[in-house]
């Protein structure tokens, strides 16, 4: 850099004149390059500031160097400039000149303001960050923390973080070797991945943007960054990921036991009519009846799936959870045995829920046969309920979960506990740690409780036992009506009414045929709406309608619409391998029911007979 552009002032006297002056010097006094060469230095000093500057100039010629804060007069000749004045005696040839810097004492009073101001505001926000910042030596010695960092790792004051090593909150100690070797080879990281440990042991997903510290010659000195603990967003992170697992195993389980319903209707149906015909003594029946029998476990297995996938269909009511439970409790206690103790910790107050009373029974029942088999020893299974509230606030991290009002049902036991490792697969269908277990219990518990509008979430500790927390909607309605049982009176009436079948399945609409035939039915067949829309066109008189809900082109609710148009006091019964819970939501009449696939004669019979017997 020129001298006449750097950014201080600087003169050179020569027999009191002044011989030169750089841009920064002509500006601090206000006259132009050309008007300060030459001129009188005396013509820069206040008059009352003259006798100082003759001692000042004095004092020069006995010592060579000079530093003093001094004011010079601007151009105006009103302003005082407060200035630093360095000057320095030399040599020019034979001539004696006197060579000086000068610099605004204000411009430097404001900078060091300014620099004290930064310095302060980057204290403040050192110390109030809720981020941890650090400095560390290359050997892992902890050179500075802030208060988050302090309280993050779970020490009682700041000194005594500052005599431990940092390499000990490592879980892996080759972690912090990688980690070395990333960060001295870029320079510097961007939220890089690491699991540490606090001062007791807790473990924590963190995030580190960390850069290299180094000296004059190029060598590390120390490491400076922020962590960002991110333990709980990964969580939610992961337990949303488990969510949407749990979602796509529900569809796929939805779509097989669709089709495996369709040939179990035809085996199941074929099976009961064979064995009609067969005699107990003879040679095929025994082999008929196991085969009836495997196909009705197989049909239990496939309401289990679908239960777990949320599609089987449900029959919800009002009621007090607290009714319910203290009704399973009679029976309960015999079921856990005498080595465990049943606490029932219920809230009187407690609002009612809008679900299947049987599916709830199933939960906690369920729950309660695992917390048994987690107990040999005894111990004791606590089932307690209450009313939360989420607000939307709370649940901004938890797609899974609608803000309102739940009850809470939480069942607690004081057993072994899950491994860390497999608590997160406890829900999936088939899993399970038991050598005999089917894996579908917990799966079944994680359908109902989805199905009914609610969440689920479990805590355990090995050693301690389990929480299993079951969240369902609180329904505004005070009514129980578990301890109003319904019960009504059928009337049969003598069979020979006029049914019209539709189904795309030709084994499944053959059994269903004959089952209604050798009953005394008039039976009609068709195996695409289309066709059962124009039979409908052109016989009018139809007392049922069997028909499949899903169909090639125009689906079962459709085609029911439409027949409904040529045969108004036509009842219905719809048919399907999926579950379904909108008929009456659809038609809003109890001349419309669903029945599951698979089913039984005797099951179908007994509906047509239900539902031709109301008036």
């Amino acid at each position: 850099m020129k001298l006449k552009e750097i950014p201080i002032g600087v003169f050179i006297i020569k027999k009191d004149r002044i011989e030169y002056g750089n841009r920064s010097f002509c500006k601090i006094v206000g006259y132009k390059e050309e008007e300060i060469k030459g001129m009188k230095i005396h013509n820069l000093i206040p008059p009352e500031e003259m006798e100082r500057f003759n001692e000042i100039s004095d004092m020069l010629k006995k010592k060579q160097t000079f530093v003093s804060e001094f004011p010079l007069l601007h151009k105006d000749g009103k302003r005082r400039i407060n200035v630093n004045i360095t000057k320095d005696l030399a040599l020019y040839g034979r001539d004696k000149i006197c060579i000086g810097t000068v610099q605004e004492t204000d411009l430097i009073e404001n900078v060091v303001d300014e620099i004290l101001s930064f310095l302060g505001k980057f204290y403040s926000f050192f110390e109030e960050s809720e981020e941890t910042m650090y400095i560390t030596s290359p050997e892992g010695k902890l050179l500075e923390i802030n208060p988050a960092g302090v309280k993050l790792f779970g020490y009682e004051s700041k000194e005594n973080f500052l005599k431990a090593n940092v390499t000990n909150h490592y879980v892996n100690k080759k972690d912090r070797i990688d980690f070395q070797k990333d960060l001295e080879k870029a320079g510097s990281v961007k939220d890089y991945e690491l699991t540490l440990k606090a001062k007791n042991g807790r473990l924590m997903n963190v995030l580190v943007t960390a850069n290299v510290i180094k000296d004059e010659e190029g060598k590390t000195v120390a490491y400076r960054g922020t962590i960002r603990d991110v333990t709980e967003p990964k969580k939610i992170e992961e337990r949303l990921r488990e969510f949407q697992k749990m979602e796509a195993l529900g569809r796929l389980t939805q779509g097989i036991t669709h089709d495996f319903n369709n040939l179990l209707t035809v085996i199941l149906g074929n099976t009961e009519i064979l064995l009609r015909m067969t005699k107990p003594g003879d040679p095929s029946y025994e082999r008929l009846r196991l085969i009836f029998e495997a196909s009705e476990k197989a049909s239990s297995l496939t309401n289990q799936l679908l239960t777990f996938s949320k599609s089987k269909s449900i029959s919800s009511i009002n009621f007090n959870p607290n009714t319910l439970i203290n009704k399973v409790g009679i029976f309960l206690s015999r079921i856990l045995g005498e080595k465990i103790k049943l606490n029932l910790l219920l809230n009187p107050d407690v609002a009612c829920i809008n679900a299947s009373p049987d599916q709830i029974e199933q939960v906690i029942l369920n729950l309660a046969i695992n917390s048994r088999d987690a107990m040999p020893e005894g111990g004791s299974l606590t089932i307690s309920t209450e009313n939360v509230e989420f607000k939307e606030s709370e649940i901004k991290l938890k797609p899974w979960v609608k803000p309102g009002k739940y009850v809470l049902i939480k069942v607690s036991d004081t057993g072994k506990g899950i491994p860390e490792e497999i608590i997160d697969r406890i829900f999936e269908p088939f899993f399970s740690t038991k050598e005999k277990g089917s894996g579908l219990g917990l799966s079944i518990v994680y359908g109902i409780v989805r199905q009914s509008g609610g969440h689920i979430n479990v805590e355990s500790k090995l050693g301690e036992g389990t929480t299993f927390r079951i969240f369902i909607p609180a329904s505004e309605e005070k009514t129980d009506y578990l301890i109003k049982p319904e019960s009504r009176e059928k009337m049969f009436k003598k069979r020979g009414a006029r049914i019209l079948v539709i189904e795309d399945d030709p084994n499944v609409l053959e059994f269903i045929k004959d089952v209604l035939e050798s009953s005394g039915y008039e039976v009609l067949t068709a195996s695409t709406g289309e066709e059962g829309i124009e039979i409908a066109r052109e016989e009018r008189e139809l007392d049922l309608l069997i028909t499949d809900m899903v169909l090639p082109k125009i689906n079962g609710l459709e085609t029911a619409k439409e027949i409904l148009k040529y045969s108004p006091k036509t009842k219905v019964i719809f048919i399907s391998g999926y579950p379904s819970n909108k008929i009456n939501e659809i038609f809003g009449s109890k001349n419309f029911v669903f029945l599951q696939k698979p089913f039984t004669p005797s099951t179908l019979l007994e509906k047509i007979d239900d539902l031709l017997t109301l008036i």
